[in-house]
């Protein structure tokens, strides 16, 4: 039997830097709220399975309304370095308008492994977000609440929503054509290019 030589595997330069460099303006993007607001501060220590002292998670509070601003995780043997960032953003009304997180894997720091921009839209009494990565590659979509007196809940992943918007372009059908949906998501971004780099 002859063996098949496996592909290498190339390291995406690009994304590497957006993603690395996506942390780095997230983590601007935290010091700027901070000095924005009064702050209250609560701290852990936290880990994994074999590894129960792995990050020191700082979370820190807007001291007037009780709101979570950020969180971050420090890897405890090289404390300048950060193992997960969030930064959550509110609109006028208290209400979260978008939400920020990259986090790395415990020992491999070449690129954070996740990163996610969550944006939310709310009308009458349903909630809806849209989640991105720092790449700006739309991966889920979520809404809940009521709508005409009935229960909402969509939860579409990428998959899903590829195949929804087939359906939607090919036979305007399906449920991207529901008047839930549009009720959801019609005046959402479709990109999440107006929030990065993190705002």
């Amino acid at each position: 039997m002859i063996g098949l030589a496996a592909e290498p595997i190339i390291e995406d330069r690009g994304h590497v830097y957006r993603w690395n460099h996506f942390t780095d303006d997230l983590y601007e993007l935290h010091k700027a709220q901070l000095a924005e607001h009064n702050v209250r501060t609560e701290a852990e220590v936290g880990g994994y399975a074999g590894r129960g002292d792995f990050y020191k998670e700082e979370r820190f509070y807007d001291l007037d309304n009780g709101r979570l601003l950020s969180m971050i995780q420090w890897e405890l043997t090289q404390p300048e370095k950060i193992h997960s960032i969030e930064v959550y953003r509110y609109d006028d009304q208290g209400r979260l308008s978008r939400d920020y997180s990259s986090t790395y894997l415990p020992d491999y720091r070449n690129a954070p492994t996740q990163t996610l921009i969550f944006v939310h839209r709310y009308n009458d009494d349903l909630h809806a977000y849209r989640s991105f990565d720092a790449s700006g590659e739309l991966l889920s979509e979520r809404c809940e609440g009521e709508y005409g007196d009935e229960p909402v809940f969509i939860n579409l992943d990428i998959d899903e929503l590829d195949a929804a918007m087939i359906e939607r372009f090919q036979r305007q059908s399906g449920p991207l054509t529901e008047p839930v949906y549009l009720r959801c998501f019609q005046d959402m971004p479709e990109t999440a290019e107006a929030f990065l780099p993190p705002n």
